[in-house]
């Protein structure tokens, strides 16, 4: 059932842009490796970047692809392959998006630190 929902978010990369207002994360994708704790040097999982357009409370289309590394070089790629100008991207705090704003896009980081 995830795989149909999976499929059916996805469409071909040449299609439209994502646009209006998008969501971008990067992530790990990879299993628990024996001797290996986190996700260091030597680890065997490969670095990715997900893309949603927002649609009030639910998801529209998605892109995904494998990064890498976690540097403006490879996250400003993906956003602008992916993603059409003067959309709104909401990211993280990560340093790597810090090149959106610049890029053309409205760059709008939520800070993950917890609020004391």
């Amino acid at each position: 059932m995830m795989l149909h929902k999976l499929r059916r978010a996805m469409v071909a990369p040449e299609r439209e842009p994502l646009k209006r207002e998008v969501e971008v994360d990067e992530f790990f994708v990879g299993g628990v490796e024996e001797g290996h704790e986190g996700r260091g040097p030597g680890a065997k999982k490969s670095l990715c970047a997900v893309a949603v357009e927002v649609r009030g409370r639910g998801s529209g289309r998605v892109r995904l692809s494998v990064l890498e590394d976690a540097s403006w070089r490879s996250l400003g790629a993906f956003v602008e392959a992916t993603t059409a100008a003067w959309t709104v991207v909401h990211t993280d705090g990560w340093p790597g998006y810090n090149g959106l704003r610049k890029a053309g896009y409205d760059h709008q980081p939520r800070s993950q630190r917890r609020r004391r």
